[in-house]
């Protein structure tokens, strides 16, 4: 065991307990910049789409996110682990305190009892935890926390004579989408007895049964009205729950004043009485007092009792004691789990909200009986079952986390680099904590429909699929873990309510094909649906408004800005348009084949095929000039033509691939599209790839005649643009993640990436050196000034900044071809600028955005920053898997 934990936290993030970089600060690129105490992070428990909180650097609970969207920077004042340990004579008696004793090595201090969470240096956070207990905290720098997603250890080094250390994780497990979805987290001490005398060691873990279950006033967001936010809970009540080794404390919440999703929601907190493990209890001590109550009990005898009294209040603990012989060492495992089987996004009885339940009621249902049946005004209990199974699972649990994360951790290609592995793992933080949503079913919902009526519904209207009762999936269904579609998204960003957004998803998608491919599967059908769904077979930019209608109505994002531009917009308004940027298409083409060539999945593939035509007919129709590329716009910028051309030949490489691997699609079947002035287009499915070849040669063309510059040795953003883009080649990535070989020649290619290399990441801050950048790659630097890009329009401010994940899916493409091509130089290059992202992110205390990383940085001032956790860091994943490919 201690072998292997060495060998882990080799490759872990560590940071001092309580060494908190920053208490507050200012999101100063966005808009309206909102506070934020950011550094007080960690890694996050709970599965996704089971509500979430982090066990962060000091050692407490918190942040809390346990609605999508609705991130809380909130510390529970109850919620900690404390230690007691005692010396004992050898005959089993209280050691007292020996002066000459104490000369030979033996501690004076024979009895101490402490709080497991460190001291703050910032005054406003001295008294997180209850008042009690502050004096009991341990000192900045006398632990280690260390982070290596979904796992992490605290290493509480010479405080006690104990050898101390905790585990603590989620069950996230690749492709398991059971114990990944679980509201479920594991603290496993293991305590080591390095002396020669015996120890008694009583380990309490103390929890509150929380009043405010979110809370309006700490809330981050857009909107922080207290009547979007808080949400209350009455009828406080813990219980004691003993069955078999397994002891807990279930506290609940019963009463006819909760709401729907409060009704009966319960935490639990449980211990396993292994041999040599006793549990001691209190269900009931003072959770809005000071602490002292239950500090008394514990500091004085290192075991519990029920009070006599019931607080209005109750918080709940638990005590595990052990003793350890000289050499002795032992587990205590502890657990935690909550049961609030209802997500309500927006709020019942206004315009727009649904109810959903989530993921984790497929494996512990609220109700009896079939899922149609279930009522979700009478909860049964279940945070008890889920707390006692996971520790009767622990061992099973833990070895099934470590066996998919081994295999990177023990491969020799990341020696020396053992970072990469340190950013691709901890930036998957974002899976659970980006404001993560996983359902198993409607409940009901209300919502505006695009005519303008009032709709209620407790159905489905996108992404619906039993797939054992559909024929396309005869065979591929008995390869599924899941047999139904279940809805799934992150956040883009904590500060947008937007679903699953679609273009920014280019650059961590990949986690999901690679580790959870179900939900990749059950994202990309969704976006069908909504793509047969539109008029014109655009594809839109998100799934909808996280805060009521999301999966009913697509594309807020385009809601959002007619509505903020009511004149440009008048005559779209309310009606079913999507966002016209250039990349949804290509990016839905190539998401598709990525998942279907790693899977096999032909089911889906026949579910998506007719989506695929018309995203190939819509994008074609973009090209008014027939030179092979897009006349669309791209995003924030008003022309991109490389950037648009190396995702449409990567989408028609894909097309043609899939024409060819699977000639009875290429059937001839008419579709037809309708475009938003009501013209019928029409396609034939042989037609199309047919007409594909010729569309790639056009688009071929294109990029090596007028895109390609042989003075300047690269390929320019536009004809007429003597710029570099950080992101041209994302289309790159996904072509060679599908085995579709390189856009480009791969030696132009590998000039472009150097001149990359030397504007877009040479021209930004470094901290630790001079003459060259090193915090990522800016997005757009200029061949002959260096300066910000300019359209017609003015300045486009994006330029300056840093955008996380393109840095890291970057490097990836630069990591690749140098291996491919030998080029020690490009390999450097990859490895420098990604590492710039990762210092910023975990080393830089100046700027500390672990487990905050945001969507993008000054790229000469990298403290100033916008949109702290975002979608798209995880591209760190890329670097790591091209690393490990290659």
């Amino acid at each position: 065991m201690a072998e292997k934990r060495k060998r882990w936290q080799d490759f872990a993030w560590k940071k001092e307990l309580g060494d908190v970089d920053w208490e507050k600060d200012y999101d100063t690129l966005a808009e309206g910049s909102q506070y934020v105490d950011r550094t007080a992070v960690g890694i996050p428990l709970g599965g996704f789409g089971a509500g979430n909180f982090d066990y962060n650097i000091t050692g407490t609970f918190g942040p809390w996110q346990m609605t999508p969207g609705k991130l809380e920077r909130r510390f529970l004042s109850a919620a900690a682990f404390h230690v007691k340990e005692k010396v004992q004579d050898a005959d089993g008696s209280d050691y007292d305190f020996n002066p000459f004793r104490a000369m030979q090595g033996a501690p004076k201090d024979v009895e101490t009892a402490r709080t497991l969470a460190g001291k703050s240096k910032f005054k406003e956070s001295e008294n997180v935890l209850m008042k009690a207990w502050n004096s009991q905290l341990l000192d900045i720098g006398s632990a280690d926390y260390y982070a290596l997603y979904p796992k992490g250890w605290v290493d509480y080094k010479d405080n006690f004579r104990t050898r101390l250390s905790m585990e603590f994780f989620s069950p996230v497990i690749a492709d398991n989408y059971r114990e990944t979805s679980l509201p479920l987290a594991y603290f496993i001490f293991k305590a080591q007895n390095p002396t020669q005398d015996t120890l008694q060691l009583s380990l309490m873990f103390t929890f509150p049964n929380l009043p405010v279950y979110r809370t309006a006033e700490k809330c981050a967001g857009i909107d922080k009205r207290a009547e979007e936010f808080e949400v209350k809970r009455y009828g406080l009540e813990n219980v004691l729950r003993q069955e078999k080794n397994i002891t807990g404390i279930l506290m609940t919440s019963s009463s006819e004043k909760n709401d729907r999703q409060m009704r009966n929601s319960e935490f639990c907190i449980a211990a396993r009485e292994d041999s040599g493990i006793k549990i001691s209890w209190c269900r009931n001590f003072d959770g809005a007092g000071d602490g002292g109550d239950i500090w008394k009990q514990f500091a004085g005898q290192g075991r519990l009792e029920d009070f006599s009294r019931e607080p209005e209040e109750p918080a709940g603990a638990l005590c595990a004691e052990i003793t350890l012989a000289p050499g002795e060492a032992k587990e205590i495992p502890f657990a935690l789990s909550w049961y609030f089987p209802v997500t309500e996004l927006g709020r019942a009885g206004s315009q727009e909200y649904a109810q959903w339940w989530e993921k984790y009621t497929e494996f512990y249902p609220p109700c009896p009986g079939e899922k149609d049946t279930w009522n979700p005004d009478c909860i049964l209990s279940q945070a008890f079952a889920i707390a006692r199974d996971g520790l009767e699972q622990l061992e099973e649990n833990r070895r099934a986390v470590d066996a998919w994360m081994e295999p990177y951790l023990e491969n020799e290609k990341f020696a020396g680099k053992e970072w990469v592995l340190t950013a691709g793992f901890n930036e998957l933080y974002y899976n659970a904590f980006g404001g993560s949503f996983w359902e198993n079913g409607l409940i009901q919902a209300a919502y505006t429909d695009y005519d303008g009526k009032s709709v209620q519904t407790e159905t489905k209207k996108f992404g619906g699929r039993n797939y054992e009762q559909l024929p396309l999936y005869q065979e591929s269904v008995r390869q599924y873990r899941q047999k139904e579609q279940h809805l799934h998204y992150t956040l883009e960003a904590q500060e947008f309510p937007f679903g699953e957004t679609f273009d920014v998803r280019a650059h961590s998608h990949r986690v999901y094909t690679d580790l959870w491919p179900e939900i990749e599967r059950d994202i990309l059908l969704v976006y069908k649906d909504f793509i047969m769904d539109t008029q014109d077979g655009s594809c839109p930019h998100d799934a909808g408004n996280t805060n009521g209608s999301v999966f009913f109505k697509y594309d807020y994002y385009y809601d959002m800005i007619s509505l903020l531009n009511r004149e440009a917009y008048e005559d779209v308004i309310g009606k079913r348009h999507t966002t016209p940027w250039s990349e949804y298409a290509p990016k839905f083409i190539l998401y598709s084949y990525e998942y279907w060539k790693a899977t096999g999945d032909q089911g889906f593939l026949r579910d998506i095929w007719e989506a695929v035509i018309r995203s190939y007919i819509y994008q074609r129709k973009t090209d008014t000039d027939n030179d092979g590329v897009t006349n669309m716009k791209s995003s924030e910028y008003d022309r991109n033509d490389l950037f648009n051309s190396i995702l449409w030949i990567g989408a028609l490489e894909a097309i043609l691939s899939w024409c060819e691997a699977c000639p009875e699609l290429n059937e001839k079947v008419v579709y037809t599209v309708e475009d938003t002035e009501g013209n019928v287009l029409e396609g034939v499915s042989d037609a199309i790839c047919d007409d594909a070849k010729k569309e790639l040669a056009r688009c071929r063309t294109y990029v090596e005649t007028v895109l390609w510059d042989e003075a300047k040795g690269c390929y320019l953003f536009n004809s007429d643009t003597p710029v570099l883009m950080a992101d041209a080649f994302i289309g790159e990535r996904h072509a060679h993640n599908a085995g579709l070989g390189n856009t480009v020649d791969p030696e132009k290619l590998a000039g472009h990436y150097l001149k990359v290399y030397e504007y877009n990441v040479g021209d930004c801050y470094s901290k630790e050196r001079t003459g060259f950048g090193h915090c990522g790659a800016r997005n757009l630097a200029s061949l002959d000034t260096r300066h910000t890009y300019r359209t017609g329009d003015g300045v486009i401010e994006h330029s300056y900044d840093v955008w996380t994940g393109v840095s890291y899916v970057l490097s990836a493409n630069m990591y690749q071809l140098g291996c491919e091509l030998g080029r020690e130089d490009l390999i450097r290059a990859a490895l420098d600028t990604a590492h710039g992202v990762y210092f910023t992110t975990y080393l830089d205390t100046d700027t500390a955005y672990y487990f905050n990383t945001p969507e993008a940085w000054n790229a000469k001032n990298p403290r100033y920053s916008r949109n702290r956790m975002y979608q798209r860091a995880r591209g760190a994943w890329e670097l790591l898997r091209a690393v490990e490919e290659l």
